[in-house]
């Protein structure tokens, strides 16, 4: 048994020593080198006139820019096939205004470094399909129906994928696939989220071959599930971090980030239902919403993170509705269902739009699902001014949806360190060229985009643009879009843009705080990858998978050089053994011999002694 263990021991392969302290490799395959540059130019400008020409570049690459096309979005035929040596991962965001799947691809996880260091990831922007409406508007289809329309809703999507990936159709079942829902299924009852959750967990699993199939790996019902607020909210500041080059060079190790970073940015999300921010706190202060953050077997981040449900701009637009109809109009002290047309300060001069929400307001001016009288649901309509919008009557309704008298006991026991409606947050990090920035995507994007701010710009400069979007007209309105956007603004959206605009500000000054010479960098695409909480997700997921230790080939031949070395050593003992057995045998032989010859010896002398006696 010894024996045994020696060989396994001298056979088995030396685990390779990194030289470097850090798995970060500039020249790793699927790394994008403009994401480094962006990283480095942002964090080091070394002239006024560097950062400017960073400013220039960063629009050069089209980075606040999002594709616009049909209901369903599929790869152009210029897309770059996947390369035949990686693996890949399939994550689908189920939003709250649709669903998006993502194809991500990264290197096999099979190493010869102990500790294994972390995988990177990256997809081709093309590598993107999107359907409308989101999966939560399935809530009101009856159970039996309901597998059989989601997989009519999803079997576009899987067979996007397949098309990508149709070279490697013999490896889809190691690709695992993920569906993570958010926002808007974070809004149904709890019944509700189960038996969709459910419908779809049944169709990846295949138990309905009759109408789906899926040939990508689902081996967990953890893979198909609704996440946190505060997983979207730390996932979107993984991306942004990842993108930028401070994640996985700091992430390598073991413990904790407890030195302070040399550039961490912050991360602002805000979707149809929810909204979300997260960032590194530098002192390691952070009394709630902590969320400890672990990438593969890398240090832990702790990282301030908090997602507010009903604030996204949907919802949020929502809400705004309900209280303009339960505060004010020719109806207000009728106590009966909410009717009839009520001034939307919001909305541009000389536009009309009906209204329907199933949002009622209670005595306390609180939000509550329940009517004081008449029908749950109610429909108005809602009318801009005379020529045009106000933006100060709107900023006045967009502050009070952050519910800021709700603070009372937030302030009173952290001592002001607080948020919006009642949630404690740290001070936001100082904001310098090395530390304290943030990156904001999803609807912010929009209204970058609408309001043609620069990628970089102050909450001073939002505040101006948001007054000019809210003075004007419709007619005005549409006009500025057709002639600085080419008309490509969303019928649904260009009459919320006064809205969104006054909400954003409202929300970035008086909710979370910041400052308003506070600059807040906004985009769509870092690199060539697009950034959002999917490509965090992924990252997560990717570097959690099993890996496989992948000896080298010098260890491979040192390997079998050692078998044959140690198989020879084990022959010339055996011999060696076995001679010594074979002497030792002999020499036992013979002793015994001599014994017995003593033995008859002794007794012929004997014999002898008793005959002289008896004569």
């Amino acid at each position: 048994m010894k024996l045994f263990l020696l060989l396994v021991l001298l056979t088995s392969p030396l685990p390779a020593v990194s030289t470097s302290s850090s798995s970060f490799n500039p020249d790793h395959p699927l790394r994008y080198d403009q994401a480094d540059t962006l990283a480095y130019d942002l964090s080091s400008p070394k002239s006024p006139e560097e950062f400017s020409a960073y400013e220039k570049r960063v629009k050069s690459y089209d980075m606040y820019s999002e594709p616009i096309g049909p209901i369903l979005l599929s790869a152009p035929k210029s897309s770059p096939l996947p390369s035949p040596t990686t693996s890949h991962i399939l994550m689908i965001d189920a939003g709250s205004g649709g669903s998006r799947l993502h194809i991500y691809e990264h290197l096999e996880r099979k190493f010869n470094i102990l500790p294994p260091p972390l995988t990177d990831v990256t997809t081709d922007s093309r590598w993107t399909s999107r359907l409308k409406p989101g999966i939560s508007t399935f809530d009101s289809v009856e159970p039996e129906y309901l597998p059989e329309v989601l997989a009519e809703y999803l079997s576009p999507l899987l067979h996007f994928a397949q098309k990508v990936l149709k070279d490697k159709k013999d490896s889809w079942e190691d690709f695992p696939i993920y569906l993570k829902a958010t926002g808007g299924m974070r809004t149904l009852p709890t019944e509700a989220r189960h038996r969709i959750i459910d419908a779809v967990r049944s169709l990846f699993n295949n138990e309905h071959p009759e109408f789906f199939h899926n040939p990508f790996g689902f081996e967990s019902k953890e893979q198909i599930r609704v996440i946190s607020g505060e997983e979207e909210a730390i996932y979107g500041w993984t991306a942004v971090n990842y993108l930028m080059g401070n994640l996985l060079e700091t992430s390598y190790g073991s413990g904790t980030v407890s030195s302070p970073p040399n550039k961490t940015y912050g991360a602002l999300d805000m979707g149809g239902a929810s909204t979300q921010i997260s960032f590194y706190e530098p002192h390691e202060d952070i009394l709630s919403n902590l969320f400890k953050l672990q990438l593969g077997e890398g240090k832990h981040w702790n990282v301030y993170a908090h997602s507010f449900l009903y604030f996204g701009v949907n919802l949020g637009r929502e809400r705004l509705g309900a209280r303009i109809v339960h505060q004010g109009g020719e109806n207000k002290e009728e106590e009966e269902t909410p009717h009839g047309e009520f001034y939307n300060p919001c909305l541009p001069g000389s536009y009309t739009t009906p209204f329907s929400s199933s949002i009622h307001l209670n005595s306390n001016g609180l939000e509550s699902w329940k009517p004081s009288s008449g029908n749950a649901s109610y429909t108005v309509t809602f009318y801009g001014g005379e020529k045009s919008g106000s933006y100060e009557k709107c900023s006045g309704l967009t502050d009070s949806l952050l519910r800021l008298e709700s603070n009372g006991w937030c302030n009173f026991a952290h001592g002001g360190d607080c948020s919006f409606a009642g949630i404690y947050q740290p001070p936001l990090p100082s904001q310098s060229l090395n530390f304290g920035e943030f990156f904001a995507f999803a609807n912010y994007l929009h209204l970058w985009k609408f309001a043609k701010l620069p990628v970089k710009a102050s909450i001073g400069e939002l505040k101006k643009k948001a007054e000019a979007i809210c003075e004007m007209s419709w007619a005005e309105l549409k006009e500025y879009d057709k002639a600085e956007l080419n008309g490509k603004t969303d019928d649904d959206e260009l009459p919320n843009m006064c809205f969104l605009a006054s909400y954003a500000h409202s929300m970035l000054s008086k909710g979370y705080g910041f400052p308003p010479a506070t600059n807040i960098t906004v985009a769509s695409v870092v690199g060539g990858q697009k950034i959002g909480w999917a490509l965090g997700a992924s990252l997560y997921e990717i570097n959690s998978l099993p890996w496989e230790y992948a000896t080298s080939q010098a260890e491979r031949t040192f390997s079998w050089a050692g078998v044959a070395f140690n198989i020879g050593l084990l022959l010339c003992c055996g011999v060696l053994s076995y001679k010594v057995y074979q002497e030792r045998q002999k020499t036992q032989a013979m002793t015994k011999k001599h014994e017995k010859r003593y033995q008859y010896e002794s007794y012929g002398s004997v014999v002898e002694e008793a005959g002289l006696l008896n004569e």
